[in-house]
């Protein structure tokens, strides 16, 4: 029971309460249903949370309820920052009872949450014996056969399955497709592989093997997952056997006295005994020498359990001093051609060196820079002294003149001139005979602001451009595409208006059009979808359209920049497509082949898939 007084108090403040809440707060309209919703979230947070803990858990698929004493608590604890994959996780594994389980097993493996440099993981156990394989047989043969409980084995991670769309094969020293569990080279193609390096034909054929792009690793299939066992060019053959390093720096790495990370295993070529010498790099912070002596002691006898032999060389060397990529991985060849100039003295570089070695190369760094950016100012100063003087030039001689032919051979010219000037080197192919008697429409994919200019250079004859009215009132631009016959229209005429498909077949049946059915360009490379109007023009008119491809105009100037770059540029014309008919769908099957040849030849993605 509560007295008068308490009951007085607390009438009081609850007074004040409403006072502030209608004074203060004012919940109205809208800000009620925002309480409520946040109130639905935290009541439904809270009850996920309970569901949780009582073993029922949420999936993408289904809400699978499990009882929670019957689960099993998986611990696996790993470095997250490792710069290689390991070839299984060391696993402690309880179940409710907490008897352990134990084992090295393959997991998949769905992070939770990251603790102190190790991560705590929700896995799903699999019983995969396949990932054990012969060493003998992996080594000397190239043959993945699963191991026994007992015999000599290492251990290697299924990478998974080939993403859709993609496709996956292991090829042998002559380029034959090898069959599955034979160690070969890794090779890929699909939608995510690359066409080659820009500009360097080299390196595209290295890279690049009928369609298949190497990856420069190798590895096995087994039931269609990809096992990698090493990159090609960290392989080290001794002896007729074939040895990758990263299973002996891993044992080695577990050595006391071991930097982590701090170990290389490299194979440096003997010509005279024709095969490989082993030599091993080890950062240790040991400097006692007993202490030194027991460690290489005991990187020998790791070594012979890996290898079956001896290193020739092994060097303890300050941390720090193996050469890494930013990502942590070890620069085996690097780290190797740095041993061999300083030989067993590779040490770190004192601070003043070090800040010297960082000053030059920044040096030598701003002044390659500096001198890119210069002659990138006074390439764009020179093109654009050319447009503008050449442009005047040209307006002012075909300004009054209504001669169309004359008018293109000056405007080739200044274009020609441009281009020489602007280090664009523009190649044309075709068969200019069958061209002529044909007599076709051109339909010419849409890369850069350059097309104009490289297609009025390039072609041996004037065409009719069909562009947006807007370039019809540029002061410069304007006046010489008028000289030069070209038909504007408005941006829509694509789309399927009358009056300007019934200004298009005019045009079509007048003389040589040349339509670019993109409609437009953008920066990123590929082909974007084609409009009808160009395609019904000629359907109407019945007269064949030729496809023309450009490439190299979007490298040399993209959208958004202004000053073109020097590069290699090629039109290419290809046989005419005839109309097979007049109506709407002729015109739609004429569109979809010309764009096929287009696609096929321009070296872009098809924007449509």
């Amino acid at each position: 029971m509560c007295n008068q007084g308490n009951f007085g108090t607390v009438t009081d403040e609850f007074q004040r309460v409403l006072v502030f809440r209608e004074r203060r707060i004012k919940i109205r309209g809208r800000h009620q249903h925002i309480v409520l919703v946040f109130a639905v979230c935290v009541v439904v947070d809270v009850l996920a949370q309970l569901l949780q803990a009582g073993g029922v858990s949420w999936t993408k698929t289904a809400l699978r309820c499990e009882p929670a004493r019957a689960r099993r608590k998986v611990v696996a604890e790993r470095a997250c920052d490792s710069p290689a994959p390991k070839p299984a996780a060391e696993l402690r594994i309880d179940d409710h009872t907490g008897a352990r389980i134990g084992g090295r097993v393959d997991v998949r493996v769905q992070e939770r949450m990251t603790r102190n440099r190790s991560c705590v993981m929700m896995v799903e156990i699999l019983d995969r014996n396949a990932a054990r394989q012969k060493r003998d047989l992996l080594f000397e043969r190239g043959e993945a056969k699963p191991a026994q409980h007992g015999e000599d084995a290492t251990e290697l991670a299924a990478c998974g399955y080939a993403l859709h769309g993609m496709e996956l094969r292991i090829v042998g020293e002559n380029g034959e497709v090898l069959d599955e569990r034979h160690v070969g080279c890794i090779e890929f193609r699909g939608n995510a592989a690359t066409r080659g390096y820009l500009r360097n034909e080299v390196q595209t054929a290295r890279l690049i093997h009928d369609g298949w792009l190497d990856t420069g690793g190798l590895g096995y299939l087994a039931e269609g997952e990809l096992y990698v066992t090493g990159g090609l060019k960290d392989m080290i053959i001794r002896a007729g056997r074939h040895f990758f390093p990263y299973e002996l720096e891993e044992a080695i790495g577990k050595l006391p006295g071991v930097a982590h990370g701090g170990v290389a295993v490299c194979g440096r070529p003997d010509a005279q005994g024709g095969t490989a010498r082993l030599v091993i790099i080890v950062e240790t912070t040991s400097t006692d020498e007993a202490a030194r002596t027991l460690l290489k002691t005991r990187i020998k006898e790791a070594t012979v359990v890996c290898f079956g032999a001896p290193a020739e060389e092994i060097a303890l060397v300050p941390p720090d001093t193996i050469l890494k990529t930013p990502g942590g991985k070890i620069r085996h060849a690097a780290t190797l051609k740095r041993f061999e100039e300083r030989g067993q003295a590779t040490t770190r570089l004192g601070l003043s060196r070090q800040w010297v070695h960082i000053a030059v190369g920044s040096l030598a760094l701003a002044c390659r820079n500096l001198a890119a950016r210069s002659a990138r100012i006074l390439r764009g100063l020179a093109c654009g002294s050319a447009v503008l003087l050449r442009g005047l030039w040209v307006r002012c001689r075909v300004a009054f003149s209504s001669d169309t032919a004359r008018n293109w051979r000056i405007a080739a010219r200044a274009c020609r001139l441009f281009l020489r000037v602007a280090g664009v080197r523009v190649t044309l192919d075709g068969e200019r005979t069958t061209l002529l008697d044909t007599r076709p429409i051109f339909a010419a994919n849409h890369t850069s602001y350059l097309d104009v200019i490289v297609l009025t250079a390039a072609l041996p004859w004037p065409v009719n451009f069909v562009a947006k009215r807007e370039l019809s009132d540029r002061i410069i631009v304007g006046l010489i595409l008028r000289r030069l016959g070209t038909r504007f229209v408005e941006r829509d005429v694509f789309s399927g208006s009358v009056a300007d498909e019934t200004q298009l077949v005019r045009h079509a049946s007048e003389g040589d059009s040349l339509f670019f059915p993109e409609g437009t360009f953008v920066r990123s490379a590929g082909v974007r979808e084609f409009h009808l109007g160009a395609f019904r023009a000629a359907c109407v008119t019945q007269r064949p359209v030729a496809p023309v491809v450009l490439r190299g105009t979007r490298a040399v100037l993209r959208d958004g920049d202004w000053i073109p770059r020097p590069g290699p540029v090629t039109v290419s014309v290809f046989a005419p497509i005839a109309p097979a008919g007049a109506d709407f769908f002729a015109a739609a099957r004429m569109r979809d082949a010309v764009r096929d040849v287009i696609v096929q030849h321009s070296g872009e993605p098809d924007t449509t898939q």
